[in-house]
């Protein structure tokens, strides 16, 4: 998952207020925030297992990862 810490944060708040969004607000989050409907579909369906502390951390150490590659 390739997002910015700014579109983490904005997901987080849309997190907090609806941690399932149907399928049109997840498409609208992913149009106003330039993202893909299937990395805020992904960015949710994780959240919702781990929270979003836990979820950045592993978006954090991926982009590491493939930055050493």
């Amino acid at each position: 998952m390739n997002i910015s810490l700014q579109q983490h944060d904005v997901l987080t708040k849309f997190y907090e207020m609806n941690p399932v969004p149907d399928r049109q607000q997840r498409e609208s989050i992913a149009k106003s925030y330039g993202m893909s409907n299937v990395e805020v579909e992904s960015w949710f369906s994780k959240c919702q297992v781990v929270g979003p502390e836990e979820l950045w951390q592993e978006i954090i150490l991926e982009i590491i990862k493939l930055q050493e590659e």
